[in-house]
C-alpha cells in the first residue's frame, strides 16, 4: 500500500483574484509544513549564514515578507478554515526565509516562524522559473550566473555548456560558478565563461555583445553556423590551451592568476577569433609552436596583471595589442593577419627587431 503523502497546510487562508484574473491563495504556511516545501534548480543557492541568521532573528521577534509558492497541480482541500495542498508545492520566492524558519524550528525554542504565503495553482517548472526571475528583479539582485544557468532550459546551447562544466575530463570541471556567489574552488563566473566562448566564436556569429540576456541567442546562431560538436570541441580546446600555457588545475586562489581574469581570457579569445591562422575552417587549431610561444607570455608581470584587472577600454585594447605583438615577435612566417571582418582598431606591427 502506498504511503500517504503529507499535505502542505495553510492557515488563516482565503482565495484572492489578481487584476489579471488569476486565482491565488493567501495565508500563513503552518510551521510544521515548511519542511514539505520543495526547491527546484532554478533557485539561487542558500545565501551566507549571516543572511539566514538575520532572517531567523527577524522571524523570532516578528515576521518577514510573504513568500511565493507554486503548486504543480490543483488538488487541495479546505477543512475547519485551513487549506491542505495535496500536490507538490515549490518555493518560487523565499528560500532564504524558509531556511531561516527551519533553523528556528530546529532550535526547539518554542518559537514558531510566522511566514505569510502567496500560492499559485497549476504551475510548471517553466512558469515558476519565469515568476522567479521577475520577482527577483526588484529584490536582492539576482546574479547573472543564475540567469544563465536557468537559460539552459530555453536554449540548447546553454545546456551544452552547463553540462560541459560537469564533465570530469574538462579542465574547467567544477571551476565555473553558476550560482549566486563564488566559492573557493570557482575560478571564473558563468558570465565570464559564456562571454569568452561567445568572443572566441565571434567571427562565426553574434558574439561580441555585452547584454547577458542576449548572449544565449547569439550562441544559438553560432552553433547553427559551426555545428554543435565542433562548437563544444572548440570550448574544450580553448581552455586546454590556457591550461597547457599557464596552468588551470593547479590554481588554488583565482586572485593570483591574472590569466584567469575576465579581461585576459576575453582578449585571448578575441586574438584567436580575429586571426584565421588559428582555425581549420570552423575548428580551433593552435599548433605546438604557437602554444609554446603563448606559454612565454609574461602573465606574472605586474603590468600584465594590471591590464587584466582594469575596467578601462584603453587598458583592454592595450592588452590585446601586447598579446598580438608577443605572438608575432621574432616571426618571419605565420605572422598574425587579422580577418578583414575583424571590427577592431588596427594592431601595430612589430618593428622586426624582436626575437624568439
Amino acid at each position: 500500500m502506498a504511503e500517504k503523502r503529507e499535505s502542505v497546510k495553510v492557515i488563516n487562508a482565503a482565495l484572492d483574484e489578481t487584476p489579471q484574473g488569476e486565482i491565488i491563495l493567501r495565508g500563513v504556511v503552518a510551521a510544521d509544513s515548511l519542511k514539505l516545501l520543495k526547491v527546484d534548480d532554478y533557485q539561487r543557492e542558500v545565501l551566507s549564514n549571516k543572511k539566514v541568521m538575520e532572517l531567523k532573528e527577524a522571524l523570532r521577534v516578528g515576521s518577514v515578507p510573504a513568500i511565493t509558492l507554486g503548486m504543480r497541480g490543483e488538488s487541495f482541500r479546505e477543512r475547519d478554515g485551513n487549506w491542505y495542498l495535496d500536490d507538490d508545492v515549490y518555493i518560487v520566492d523565499g528560500l532564504q526565509r524558509v531556511t531561516g524558519g527551519l533553523q528556528l524550528l530546529a532550535e526547539d525554542s518554542g518559537v514558531e516562524p510566522h511566514i505569510g504565503v502567496e500560492i499559485h495553482f497549476g504551475t510548471t517548472q517553466q512558469s515558476e522559473r519565469e515568476m522567479f526571475s521577475k520577482l527577483n528583479i526588484s529584490q536582492s539582485k539576482l546574479s547573472s550566473n543564475v540567469t544563465l544557468r536557468n537559460a539552459r532550459h530555453e536554449y540548447p546551447v546553454m545546456n551544452t555548456l552547463y553540462r560541459l562544466t560537469t564533465e570530469k575530463a574538462f579542465v574547467m570541471n567544477g571551476r565555473v560558478c553558476w550560482n549566486q556567489s563564488m566559492k573557493r574552488d570557482d575560478l571564473i563566473s558563468a558570465v565570464t565563461f559564456i562571454k569568452v566562448i561567445a568572443m572566441l566564436h565571434s567571427h562565426a556569429g553574434p558574439g561580441r555583445g555585452n547584454n547577458t540576456s542576449e548572449i544565449p541567442k547569439g550562441l544559438e546562431k553560432i552553433v547553427d553556423n559551426v555545428g554543435r560538436n565542433i562548437f563544444a570541441d572548440n570550448v574544450r580546446t580553448f581552455f586546454d590551451i590556457v591550461d597547457q600555457c599557464w596552468g588551470v588545475q593547479r590554481v588554488a586562489y583565482r586572485e593570483g592568476a591574472a590569466y584567469m581574469r575576465s579581461n585576459f581570457l576575453m582578449q585571448l579569445a578575441r586574438v584567436f577569433s580575429d586571426h584565421p591562422i588559428f582555425w581549420d575552417e570552423d575548428r580551433l587549431c593552435v599548433n605546438r609552436s604557437e602554444i609554446k610561444k603563448l606559454s612565454a607570455f609574461p602573465t606574472s608581470d605586474p603590468e600584465i596583471a594590471r591590464l587584466a584587472s582594469s575596467s578601462g577600454s584603453a587598458a583592454i585594447e592595450l592588452l590585446y595589442m601586447v598579446m598580438v605583438k608577443h605572438i608575432n615577435s621574432g616571426k618571419r612566417t605565420r605572422r598574425l593577419v587579422a580577418r578583414r571582418s575583424a571590427n577592431d582598431i588596427p594592431i601595430e606591427e612589430t618593428d622586426g627587431n624582436d626575437h624568439e
